[in-house]
């Protein structure tokens, strides 16, 4: 990788857990204030589950899907792109990140093109045990980002209306045995209200402890993605059609 680009990567590793950050403590009473904050959409980004234990991951796969509705006028009228990132789990000593992505009007396109393309939840990937053990443990972090047509997603500079361009935040967890974060063992964060991995400030987990929320609305150039519209049935997609996820 180019020094160039290891810049950029950083940029966004900082930039992007800070605007993980600052959708944190954000009080009850403000919310109607703060829908437009960066990364605020519910329901784009949709994993089977949020906390995966090795130990007991024999014949499960993890799945996870995409959605991006027509009401994000900038996407379907070709003014912007949308990229699916991941960010690998953190090096618990230097703290470098890397990030994976994908161009989603590419890996799509046919899928897109249908009548309901907005309505689906489009499989990304399919994961199964095998190749979950086989990748570092600890968190992933995924991103729905929106850039200028043929942006590069880890580059700021071309991020769509700048940090408005981070349209919504996930979050998987995969552990070597039991996580404290699902002691029920549903594959869920206890607490979890909207599925996303992780706790916002409107949710509370067992220890009543409050933590991150990257779910919720953003501005009107993007579009509103509603997530009330019908969902259409979705074929099954294995790992082996899929980008693979070793960064």
């Amino acid at each position: 990788m180019k020094i160039t680009r290891l810049i950029q990567a950083g940029t966004v590793a900082a930039s992007f857990f800070a605007l993980s950050l600052s959708v944190v403590s954000v009080p009850a009473q403000a919310k109607g204030e703060d829908k437009f904050k960066p990364g605020r959409q519910k329901g784009l980004i949709v994993a089977s589950k949020h906390v995966v234990n090795l130990q007991k991951c024999i014949d499960e796969q993890l799945s996870i899907k995409v959605k991006i509705p027509r009401k994000f006028q900038a996407f379907w009228q070709g003014n912007a792109d949308a990229h699916i990132m991941v960010a690998f789990p953190s090096n618990d000593d230097s703290g470098q990140t890397s990030y994976s992505s994908w161009n989603l009007r590419e890996l799509l396109a046919d899928k897109l093109q249908s009548e309901d393309g907005d309505k689906r939840e489009h499989p990304l990937f399919r994961l199964p045990c095998s190749t979950l053990a086989s990748i570092p443990a600890g968190p992933y972090r995924l991103a729905l980002v929106m850039t200028i047509p043929g942006g590069d997603p880890e580059n700021l500079n071309d991020w769509f209306h700048g940090f408005q361009g981070l349209v919504a935040t996930s979050r998987i967890k995969i552990s070597e045995g039991e996580d404290e974060s699902d002691k029920d063992g549903d594959g869920e964060v206890d607490g979890d209200l909207d599925h996303d991995g992780e706790i916002g400030d409107n949710e509370s987990d067992s220890t009543g402890e409050s933590n991150q929320d990257s779910s919720g609305d953003n501005p009107e150039e993007m579009g509103d993605a509603s997530m009330d519209e019908d969902q259409s049935e979705n074929q099954p997609m294995d790992d082996s059609n899929n980008p693979g996820m070793n960064g």
